[in-house]
Parts: structure tokens; C-alpha cells; sequence
């Protein structure tokens, strides 16, 4: 299978994986958007700063996931506003880049780092 999209996207790679499962038979996992974690309360627990290394898409970037009051955005260093597209609880969808992201806990429940595709981003203070 060859997916092509005319914008910087990882949607095409696990468009192209869930497409060959499905024609050849095998388990795929399917895309289900309007996860659980949409209550005012759910999403502040969202919100904070996180760093990413030098490796990243941009470079030691600081993003800050924000509440807005309806949903949950990314801010990247830019002023570029992605929405998060809420999928399972501590797991989005990056609307803007279509990236799959994973918020990661520490033993009390706090978000400690989020996974952006395979970069890892720790929370700031």
C-alpha cells in the first residue's frame, strides 16, 4: 500500500498499515474520535508546558497544552494552535498534523510527559 498526502502528515504511514491489514485480514485498530476526556475537569488535568529535545520536529520546541474552556489545544512555539482531538483518555490526535499523542503519569496522577509520535516531550515547572 502507498498513501501520499500533500501535507506533512504521519496519518498517511498508519493510513497505509491499517489499509494493508484490512486487505490482507489482519487486526488493525480503528480511528475513533470523541474519547471520554471532553469534562471541564478531565481537561485541566491536561494543561501544562512540555519540552522536547533537539531531535524534535522543531528543535528543543516548548508547547503548552491549553483549555480553552471547550477543548483542549497545543500551542507550539510559533503561536501555531493545534486542537487535540480526544481518542481514549490520555490519548488525542493532533487535529493540525494528524500525530498521535500520549500523556504519560507519574504515581500521582500528573501528566509528567507527553509522546508526540515517538519524541517525547517532559513537563516544565
Amino acid at each position: 500500500m502507498i498513501v501520499f498526502s500533500n501535507i506533512y502528515s504521519s496519518a498517511t504511514t498508519t493510513i497505509g498499515y491499517d489499509l494493508a491489514a484490512i486487505s490482507l485480514g489482519l487486526p488493525y485498530e480503528r480511528f475513533l474520535p470523541g474519547g471520554s476526556a471532553t469534562s471541564q475537569e478531565q481537561l485541566r488535568r491536561y494543561v501544562g508546558r512540555f519540552e522536547f529535545g533537539p531531535d524534535f520536529y522543531q528543535p528543543n520546541a516548548e508547547v503548552t497544552l491549553v483549555n480553552d474552556g471547550s477543548m483542549l489545544l497545543m500551542r507550539w512555539p510559533s503561536g501555531e494552535i493545534s486542537p487535540l482531538i480526544p481518542l481514549k483518555p490520555d490519548r488525542f490526535v493532533d487535529r493540525s498534523y494528524w500525530e498521535e499523542i500520549y500523556v504519560e503519569r507519574d504515581a500521582t496522577g500528573s501528566p509528567q510527559s507527553i509522546l508526540y509520535g515517538h519524541f517525547r516531550g517532559i513537563r516544565k515547572p
